[in-house]
């Protein structure tokens, strides 16, 4: 799978970022484009971040993966882990807002760009607590590098919420797990400064949230012709 990383702002990183990246697809790997810049465009951006990716802490328990993937830095996305991370490290966050329900609702079939964000907040919290601006990122054809079926869809959401671990139907090349050849294109949009609080208010949490989701919509609208995705509508649950 190819990538290519735009970024929409040229200002150095002089702080921090928490990095939201979306959708989620199958395997999020457009956010491989912070973890390795050296294969991206994002290499040469000045904003070329030192990153922690934030995942489910199931992905670190099993065998062999969880120790590759936390050899790359990847922590689990807990409130605690996320929050010792920020106040005793050097790193910026990335995470992945959507998770589980995001990566089963997405339906080949309907010619939009499914994102759940409308109840997924945590992320906010977590850079007003912080003071960490907040990067939008969208990687267009993340959601065309597998086939996903939608058989038993909320039997599988259910369980997947149960044991907290997704229960996924996909298929890449040749019925393997191997993705099909769809660039990715990762557009980043300029920090969303925020204001820092201990403990904010769920009022200014909601107030940021939709900031965010503006953002997003609009880093979505502004670059999906020239990604090839111009038929594309961009739909937020």
């Amino acid at each position: 799978t190819a990538y290519a990383t735009r970024c929409c702002s040229c200002t150095p990183v002089v702080c921090r970022y928490l990095y939201a990246y979306h959708p989620h697809g199958c395997y999020a790997m457009g956010l491989f484009s912070l973890v390795f810049p050296e294969h991206s465009e994002l290499h040469h951006h000045p904003a070329r971040p030192d990153v922690v990716v934030g995942v489910a802490n199931s992905l670190l328990c099993l065998p062999f993966v969880g120790r590759f993937v936390a050899r790359l830095g990847f922590v689990p996305a807990s409130p605690a882990t996320l929050l010792k991370v920020c106040r005793e490290t050097h790193y910026s966050i990335a995470l992945v807002p959507g998770g589980i329900p995001e990566m089963l609702e997405y339906d080949r079939s309907q010619n939009d760009e499914v994102v759940y964000l409308s109840r997924r907040k945590g992320f906010v919290k977590l850079a007003i607590e912080t003071g960490m601006p907040i990067v939008p990122m969208y990687g267009f054809g993340e959601n065309d590098i597998f086939v996903r079926y939608s058989w038993l869809k909320r039997t599988r959401l259910f369980l997947s919420r149960r044991f907290r671990i997704t229960i996924q139907l996909f298929r890449g090349r040749w019925f393997t797990l191997l993705p099909f050849r769809t660039p990715i294109h990762v557009v980043i949009g300029n920090p969303i400064e925020v204001p820092q609080a201990r403990n904010p208010s769920e009022d200014l949490v909601d107030r940021v949230h939709a900031q965010y989701k503006s953002a997003l919509i609009e880093l979505f609208n502004a670059h999906k012709t020239e990604c090839g995705y111009g038929d594309r509508r961009l739909v937020l649950i």
